[in-house]
């Protein structure tokens, strides 16, 4: 998380203002987007291209030869499979730049939309509302019109794979939000400052960071590309017996009903967890417009990758150079053929930046050098 975060900051992320779009599915709809990858690529291309439109439109300071450029938006979508309780949950956070690029007297301008209310939020879920409908007539996955839509069955999954129906988590004794129960889903409603839903959909687009605010934009990202659960949420419920006591996860804010942690079985978890899995080969993170990797502007744009300081040679951590040895030799060049990831961190680096500790550093405050690597397995042990 903490990686992919500054990657993006540093390398992929322009000095642009940001904001991101939450979008949450009907619970049908969530169950299609999980199993096929397919769908739910067709539904994110959908999705960023009505945003791209809003912000191409609705930008105030285009003028004729900017318009006249095609001026292009660009987001990143995060595609989370999982809420706080860990049901598998498709929805995404869209992190969008705040405005559009366009060229003005031969050069690439930023143009920034200055500010999106409720109503342009709505304006965006009524036309994703429109298009997401036709998309799913299209693959043939509803069909008849007004209250008479019913869903297509869905073929059986042939053997000999036979998948566990997951149990739904049910609240007992649920409070009731009037606010939320209440409302008509076929009438769009407003839930708050950018917050609309509408037939089940729920889109969200309060959230922005300024361009110069680069630590706001980390903090936003990292909070997109989080994982399902972090170990600090977990914990036995008698932990005097690890391998038979069920865990408890604590929720991240209490519901309605008071509810502000859940009981698992060791094996219930794992179920919860494997369900999150994606399919092989389906990238959790998509790039749009500007980002996208054959876009015209990107490289004029787009930071690009950054050469990290070499701090600490190879020589220097391996201790003293073997210049003659040809083992030596081979592991200082590349063998996959492909450039190196030089936005990757140290570890040491890594763990300061997530965790505030410095493993550099002795307890006596004097910062530590490394003097010998054990790579004898008889040593180790």
């Amino acid at each position: 998380m903490e990686q992919k975060a500054l990657r993006l900051e540093k390398e992929v992320w322009p000095l642009a203002d940001a904001r991101q779009w939450v979008l949450t599915f009907p619970m049908q709809v969530r169950r299609w987007l999980a199993h096929s990858s397919d769908l739910l690529s067709a539904v994110i291309r959908l999705v960023s291209d009505e945003i791209s439109k809003f912000y191409i439109t609705r930008t105030p300071d285009l003028d004729d030869e900017a318009r006249a450029s095609e001026p292009s938006a660009g987001g990143i979508t995060f595609i989370q499979r999982f809420n706080s309780a860990l049901d598998l949950s498709t929805h995404l956070h869209i992190v969008f730049m705040d405005g559009v690029w366009a060229r003005r007297e031969g050069k690439h301008h930023f143009f920034p939309i200055y500010s999106v209310n409720t109503q342009d939020v709505m304006d965006v879920l009524s036309g994703i509302e429109r298009r997401l409908e036709r998309l799913f007539r299209r693959r043939g996955l509803i069909r008849g019109r007004g209250p008479d839509v019913e869903e297509v069955p869905q073929e059986s999954v042939p053997a000999p794979f036979t998948p566990r129906q997951p149990k739904a988590y049910r609240r007992k004794g649920r409070f009731k939000a009037p606010r939320w129960d209440n409302i008509d889903r076929n009438v769009m409603t407003e839930m708050g400052y950018c917050n609309a839903t509408y037939k089940w959909l729920s889109l969200h687009a309060g959230v922005s960071v300024q361009a110069d605010d680069r630590e706001g934009l980390r903090q936003l990202l990292r909070y997109t590309s989080r994982s399902a659960v972090s170990p600090s949420r977990l914990s036995y419920v008698d932990p005097d017996e690890p391998e038979t006591s069920n865990i408890r996860l604590a929720l991240k804010r209490a519901w309605s009903d008071g509810t502000r942690e859940l009981e698992f079985s060791q094996v219930n978890l794992v179920e919860r967890l494997a369900s999150l899995v994606p399919e092989p080969w389906s990238n959790l993170t998509r790039y749009h417009g500007i980002f996208a990797p054959g876009h015209a502007w990107r490289d004029f744009i787009v930071p690009g990758r950054r050469r990290l300081p070499r701090t600490l040679s190879m020589e220097t951590e391996l201790g003293e150079a073997r210049e003659g040895d040809d083992e030596f030799q081979a592991k200082k060049k590349s063998s996959s053929g492909r450039a190196p990831a030089e936005y990757w961190l140290p570890w040491a680096d890594l763990l300061r930046r997530t965790l505030g500790i410095c493993p550099e550093t002795c307890t006596c405050g004097t910062k530590m050098v490394v003097t010998d690597v054990v790579t004898e397995v008889s040593t180790i042990q």
